[in-house]
């Protein structure tokens, strides 16, 4: 994706607060503008419906309409992982955390904004700063292949 002002790669910043709270906000590193992130007309709910014919098809696309594919899903990411912490039809889970989660969730901001929600059930185990999680979804999250959310949780859970 390109900045609307001056066409350079923007990247996706997570919104935890202020006017966007909640929100994906795309960030041009070189002129520094921020703008809404607008999913497109044709959006599809990868935490609801089948996402696996989309998922299937990315040998066969472009690599743009891959990347607007992977955007939405890191968009998306907020729905996608309170869904799997609440899902209890088991290949769905698995499905959705092998073919989703393992894969794109790359951003701590994302994963420490769920994990302190009222979506995670408080069963006693807390992190350094307040975020919950339970041993099976801890297990399951060091999985995940990106480095920044393996340091995440080495942080978060060092006490665990």
């Amino acid at each position: 994706m390109n900045c609307k002002d001056c066409g350079s790669k923007v990247w996706l910043k997570f919104n935890a607060k202020g006017v966007y709270k909640e929100r994906f906000t795309c960030c041009c590193s070189n002129c520094k503008t921020e703008f809404l992130y607008e999913s497109p007309t044709n959006r599809f709910e990868f935490a609801n419906n089948d996402f696996l014919p989309i998922i299937d098809t990315f040998d066969k696309i472009s690599k743009e309409e891959k990347e607007i594919i992977v955007t939405e899903i890191k968009v998306q990411m907020v729905e996608i992982l309170n869904h799997f912490i609440c899902c209890t039809w088991g290949a769905h889970y698995s499905t959705l955390f092998d073919k989703i989660i393992k894969i794109y969730l790359d951003n701590p901001y994302v994963l420490d904004y769920v994990l302190k929600s009222e979506i995670v059930r408080d069963i006693g185990l807390r992190g350094r700063t307040g975020a919950k999680i339970f041993p099976d979804l801890l297990s399951c999250l060091k999985q995940v292949n990106s480095s920044k959310i393996q340091q995440y949780l080495d942080s978060e859970f060092s006490n665990l």
